[in-house]
């Protein structure tokens, strides 16, 4: 939403789990290609969209592209082996996301553009509190 609202959303709090200013390789090599294909600052939406498909390729690339064993791609998938644009990342047992989160602010950058930024770290390797209650365990 912060392409719409833009400056009448600055300082604003949020909980997220990514942001465009994280600092890690794959997330500095994601704004930036964005922000050039498209000329605005990549959501949170978009972030998990790439975080999906680096999932999906990952996972194919596993079983050398032999989606037809639909057990050993599964297997391929929950294992999660690709580098997140939040950084570490792996699934729970109910294939839920274990990941950090933060306390997020809405800013505006240097270039006039809108993000938000983190101002601190809530929870660390967060896991759904309902993992063990799931049947797929």
């Amino acid at each position: 939403t912060l392409p719409a609202t833009q400056a009448d959303a600055l300082g604003m709090f949020s909980a997220s789990q990514w942001t465009p200013g994280m600092d890690n390789e794959a997330n500095k090599r994601f704004v930036a290609d964005f922000e050039a294909e498209y000329d605005y600052v990549p959501s949170l939406y978009a972030s998990q969209g790439y975080d999906l498909a680096m999932l999906i390729d990952s996972a194919a690339k596993k079983v050398s592209g032999d989606l037809s064993d639909k057990a050993a791609f599964r297997q391929a998938l929950e294992a999660a082996e690709f580098t997140s644009v939040r950084g570490d990342f792996k699934f729970n047992t109910n294939h839920f996301p274990i990941q950090d989160f933060y306390l997020v602010e809405a800013v505006e950058r240097e270039d006039g553009k809108y993000q938000t930024q983190v101002v601190e770290k809530v929870f660390e390797d967060y896991g759904d509190v309902y993992a063990a209650e799931c049947k797929m365990n």
